[in-house]
């Protein structure tokens, strides 16, 4: 299911992250599991996390490419929360730096209100999405996250004041 991270077939791709969300969502809640490192899944999702960032950022102005690319993100975001719920693997805690930078970089994305809601609704979803699976780090890995808590804290607090009521 890996290999289809690179088709650029957005509906392809989702549906391949729907189905590992659906399978990997279980282990949250069960004992650690390194069936779900083994399937060689931590690699491949960052890639896909990056280069799917890029378009988002290419594609700003094209309301249709940013529904399905933050769809895409959203379920990897899901897919990731689902590989670092109980321990944080070797590759994402020696890439740390990058996952939050794309991170804040997400949670600063804005667009331009238009008539129709829905880009707005899948940033928003987005948003919601990475702000879930920061709250993981300060539970489980304060001295991996310690570094970056301030500038998250700090962004989540300007988050709130704009969002309002």
């Amino acid at each position: 299911m890996v290999e289809k991270f690179t088709t650029g077939d957005f509906i392809l791709i989702n549906g391949v992250l729907q189905t590992k969300h659906s399978l990997f969502k279980r282990y949250r809640f069960e004992f650690k599991s390194q069936n779900l490192w083994k399937k060689r899944m931590v690699k491949p999702l960052t890639g896909f996390l990056q280069a799917t960032l890029n378009l988002t950022m290419v594609h700003a102005s094209n309301e249709e490419a940013l529904k399905v690319t933050c769809g895409s993100l959203v379920l990897a975001r899901k897919v990731l929360y689902s590989l670092i719920s109980h321990d944080l693997p070797e590759f994402f805690e020696n890439n740390m730096a990058s996952f939050m930078g794309a991170s804040m970089i997400y949670s600063h994305t804005t667009l331009p209100a238009g008539p129709e809601m829905t880009r707005i609704r899948g940033l928003e979803h987005l948003k919601s999405q990475v702000f879930e699976n920061i709250e993981i780090y300060p539970q489980k890995y304060d001295d991996e996250f310690s570094s970056y808590m301030a500038e998250f804290m700090k962004e989540i607090w300007e988050l709130l004041v704009v969002t309002g009521k």
